[in-house]
């Protein structure tokens, strides 16, 4: 534990890790994080227009941190270190993530909240300007090759379209075009694989031995002898490929691991979930 007047800010490794904020002893805050550094010094040494960041800046006087190798190590302390401590503070950094919903009726696309209502749900999305920028690629794709809806579900035809797009922009020498075109692929790319996760995410049930950690259905359900309740939610049909905000972070550092150690895995769950999707706007 360090003291926060001792505490220099460019000695704080670049890494992931866990770290705990304390006032006299007492947990005020604790999370995992991809970048040890880049997280405290938000907390402790940059300005946030938020009462609640400034009273936590206030009250810490010391600090304890650890990196760890992945990602995946630095969710099982936090997940652990929850059982028996709370959080003073919290705060919510997943309420502005987004959701896509395709209108069942006109099969219209747009930007949601929540899955309340009966649109076809996929998120949340962290970032909805990436969101934004494929909706808008998708929406000037010529509208004879691929029906506007279909797209959000089979990125995988925006890409083919747009590489061929590319290669015709080459061959005429219309290399601000084709550079152009490159962002969308890798836009559209982006999308695609985010689609993978969440196909994949809530179908995930595994046993990873080497960290004597159990999977239930893409979430944290046993770290060795430590049990964690996950909430049977009956998901409705529409919600296929949605699930709650604050759940992200943990799935996708979960798929990430298990993308490197057991990528065919992913990809069969993937081919059987693919066919769910397809029937529920065939039918």
């Amino acid at each position: 534990m360090i003291k926060i007047e001792n505490l220099n800010s460019d000695e704080i490794p670049t890494k992931n890790g866990f770290f705990v904020f304390y006032q006299k002893g007492k947990v005020l805050y604790f999370s995992k994080t991809t970048n040890l550094k880049k997280s405290i010094n938000f907390f402790l040494f940059e300005e946030q227009d938020s009462d609640d960041f400034d009273e936590l800046k206030f009250l810490t006087d010391s600090i304890y941190f650890k990196t760890t190798e992945l990602s995946l190590d630095a969710l099982l302390q936090e997940k652990s270190f929850a059982l028996d401590n709370v959080k003073p503070f919290n705060f919510n950094f997943w309420k502005n993530n987004s959701y896509l919903a395709i209108n069942p009726k006109n099969k219209s696309l747009k930007l949601t909240e929540d899955t309340q209502k009966k649109s076809f749900y996929l998120g949340p999305f962290e970032n909805r300007f990436s969101l934004l920028d494929f909706l808008d690629i998708i929406k000037n794709t010529p509208k004879n090759k691929i029906i506007f809806w279909e797209q959000s579900l089979r990125p995988h035809k925006v890409i083919s379209l747009l590489r061929s797009m590319q290669h015709v922009a080459f061959d005429k020498l219309e290399f601000q075009k084709e550079n152009n075109i490159k962002w969308q692929i890798k836009i559209a790319e982006n999308y695609q694989n985010f689609l993978f996760f969440l196909i994949v995410t809530k179908n995930i049930n595994i046993e990873i031995k080497a960290k004597s950690v159990v999977i239930q259905n893409g979430l944290i359900a046993q770290i060795k002898d430590d049990f964690f309740p996950i909430l049977n939610i009956d998901y409705r049909d529409n919600e296929l490929l949605a699930f709650e905000k604050n759940q992200l972070a943990e799935r996708q550092i979960i798929f990430q691991y298990l993308q490197n150690i057991y990528p065919e895995i992913l990809q069969n769950i993937y081919e059987d979930e693919k066919r769910k999707i397809y029937e529920y706007f065939d039918s």
